[in-house]
């Protein structure tokens, strides 16, 4: 069961660079992350403090898109220019706004269904979509047992997307 409990913009977010692995699906990259412990890893390997750039902005990002094909990609939002840690690849993203949704979630959920209520919910809060690509946000503050279990109960997971 999805519900969702917030839906807010984040104004002006910088030039980012968006550093981690890209993905077939986003079970194979779970599982390798959390095999590998690559949550922390990543963080230290691109040496810089994640958390002063906008809100929730040291949170891992499940990063997707259907430009060619679909993409699933794990890692983090850096500041424009960061350099990329050998091992790891990047998408570079222009100065922007983000919409996001808070959805409490109780039960397993399907991603897909996750992606489609955060765009329905963006939409009706009268944002405007700018790119085909999306975001699930893990922040540390509301899916801290995320990190450590498949799928956690009572979590409370973001989507968001870049707007006008």
């Amino acid at each position: 069961m999805l519900e969702a409990i917030k839906t807010y913009k984040i104004q002006n977010v910088s030039g980012m660079r968006f550093i981690g692995k890209k993905y077939a699906d986003g079970g194979t990259a779970w599982g390798e992350w959390k095999e590998k412990g690559l949550f922390e890893t990543v963080k230290q390997q691109i040496g810089i403090n994640l958390a002063n750039l906008h809100e929730d902005s040291d949170a891992l990002v499940g990063l997707m898109s259907h430009r060619k094909g679909f993409e699933y990609w794990l890692g983090y939002f850096t500041p424009e220019n960061t350099p990329v840690p050998e091992g790891l690849e990047y998408e570079d993203f222009p100065k922007t706004d983000m919409a996001v949704c808070w959805f409490y979630e109780k039960d397993e959920f399907n991603p897909w269904d996750l992606a489609t209520e955060g765009l329905a919910n963006i939409e009706k809060a009268d944002y405007t979509v700018t790119s085909d690509w999306w975001f699930e946000r893990y922040s540390t503050k509301r899916c801290k047992d995320f990190y450590a279990i498949e799928t956690p109960e009572n979590t409370i997971m973001d989507i968001g997307y870049f707007i006008v």
